[in-house]
């Protein structure tokens, strides 16, 4: 009697089903991972726009008597990002990569204070844009360099947080 040899190729269902569970539970780890690394790119890039602002406006100021605002009525302007927006001024300001939104606020009834808001750009495409910075929401920062952010709806983090400090 002769005897019939089988030999096996291939992989079993079984261990098919056990490798892409494993790829599954790395890709939604490595995706989570990925959010939070975008985010705090768009928080870095927002935290370097503000700075180029509290630069520029400071060199203004430091032109006109410590005045954010003249007493011509001629407010400082950002000179190192793309103004987007204005009058009225101070303008509306973009980041470098346009991801990032920068408005200075001057009061003129406090000429030498400001406060800077940067909040992320929603008119990008979708490859472009950063989804809103739900924990941090926007960052501020003050004439006195008081780092700060306005947490959006249910939002805790602190501005150290926010700031990478």
């Amino acid at each position: 009697m002769k005897q019939v040899v089988r030999i096996q190729t291939g992989f079993s269902l079984l261990e098919l089903m056990i490798t892409v569970a494993v790829l599954s539970i790395i890709a939604a780890v490595g995706w989570s991972v990925y959010e939070r690394y975008r985010v705090k790119v768009f928080r870095s890039e927002c935290v370097q726009a503000m700075y180029i602002a509290f630069n520029d406006l400071n060199k203004c100021a430091s032109h006109q008597g410590n005045r954010y605002l003249s007493r011509t009525g001629n407010f400082c302007t950002i000179t190192n990002l793309a103004r987007v927006a204005g009058p009225p001024d101070p303008g509306v300001y973009l980041s470098r990569t346009n991801r990032c939104i920068i408005t200075p606020t001057i009061n003129i009834g406090t000429p030498d204070e400001f406060i800077l808001t940067a909040t992320y750009n929603e008119d990008l495409t979708s490859e472009e844009a950063l989804a809103p910075d739900a924990t941090c929401g926007a960052l501020t920062l003050t004439h006195e360099n008081v780092k700060g952010n306005i947490p959006p709806i249910g939002g805790t983090a602190t501005p150290e947080y926010c700031w990478g400090e």
